[in-house]
C-alpha cells in the first residue's frame, strides 16, 4: 500500500491493515542494496518463544556486564551523571512530551479530513511539513540522549535483545531466515541494511502503518545513517553500536 500524505498514512484503512499485519503475523517490506541486489524482505511478529528467548538473552547480558570487571554503568547512574552536566533533565523531556502531543494533533487533523472526505491538499502538506519537522527535531534529541543510554547496563541488554529478535523475525520470500546463525548475524558488515530492518520491524511491532515509513525523516533514532552501506564495516560490531 502506498501513502502520499500525512492523513492516508494514520487514515483508519491503514491502520486496520496494520492491525490485520499483526493478526496474520507478518509484514512485508522492501531492502534496497542487500548483498548485491534489491530485495523483499518478510519480517514476522515474535512469537511468544522469541520473546522468551530475548529476555533470556537480555537477563544474560544484563548479569555479564554488572557481574563482569568492564565497569559499565547502569542508567539509573547515567541519566544522574547528564542531569549534573546539564545534559539531559526534565526540561528535555517535557519538551519530548510536548513534540509528541502536537505530532498527534496533526495526525488526527489528517485522519478527520480523510474519514469526512474533506481532504484538503494544501492543509496536508503544511500538516505532513510540520509533522517531519517535529519528528526530526524529536529524533535529534533522543539520539542524543540514546548515544549516551545505549552504553549502559541496560542498553546494551536492549540491543542484545533486539538483536536477536531481528535475527530470527527476518525471512525471505521462499521462508527462509535472512542469517543460517545467529553468529552469520552478528558478522553483517551490512549495518545499514540492518538498522533499516531494525527500524522497519520496531514500527511493525509497534502496531503502527507501513506508510509511517515514508512520512519519516531519513535519519534514524540511534543516529544518521548514509545512503550506502559501507563495504568496510568490521565484522561482528553490535548492529546500533
Amino acid at each position: 500500500m502506498e501513502f502520499t500524505d500525512l492523513g492516508e498514512a494514520f487514515s483508519e484503512k491503514a491502520l486496520t491493515t496494520a492491525h490485520e499485519e499483526i493478526i496474520q503475523g507478518y509484514r512485508i517490506v522492501d531492502l534496497k542494496n542487500f548483498r548485491g541486489k534489491d530485495m523483499e524482505v518478510k519480517i514476522k511478529f515474535p512469537n511468544v518463544e522469541v520473546d522468551s528467548d530475548a529476555s533470556k538473552i537480555y537477563s544474560k547480558t544484563m548479569s555479564e556486564l554488572l557481574m563482569g570487571d568492564q565497569q559499565v554503568i547502569t542508567k539509573i547512574e547515567m541519566e544522574r551523571k547528564l542531569t549534573q552536566r546539564g545534559i539531559w533533565g526534565k526540561e528535555q523531556e517535557d519538551e519530548i512530551e510536548a513534540i509528541d502531543d502536537r505530532m498527534i494533533d496533526l495526525m488526527r487533523e489528517g485522519q478527520e479530513m480523510h474519514s469526512k472526505n474533506t481532504v484538503d491538499p494544501v492543509r496536508l502538506e503544511i500538516l505532513k511539513k510540520e509533522y517531519l519537522e517535529l519528528k526530526a527535531k524529536k529524533n535529534s534529541m533522543i539520539t542524543k540522549r540514546e548515544n549516551f543510554m545505549s552504553s549502559t547496563v541496560e542498553g546494551m541488554s536492549d540491543i542484545s535483545a533486539l538483536e536477536y529478535k531481528l535475527f530470527m523475525c527476518c525471512e525471505d520470500m521462499d521462508g527462509k531466515r535472512l542469517w543460517n546463525t545467529y553468529d552469520d548475524f552478528r558478522k553483517e558488515y551490512n549495518r545499514f541494511a540492518v538498522v533499516d530492518l531494525l527500524q522497519k520491524a520496531m514500527i511493525f511491532w509497534s502496531g503502527l502503518p507501513q506508510g509511517v515509513l515514508g512520512m519519516l525523516p531519513k535519519e534514524f533514532v540511534f543516529g544518521e545513517q548514509s545512503s550506502e552501506p559501507s563495504q568496510e564495516s568490521p565484522s561482528g560490531s553490535s548492529v546500533l553500536a
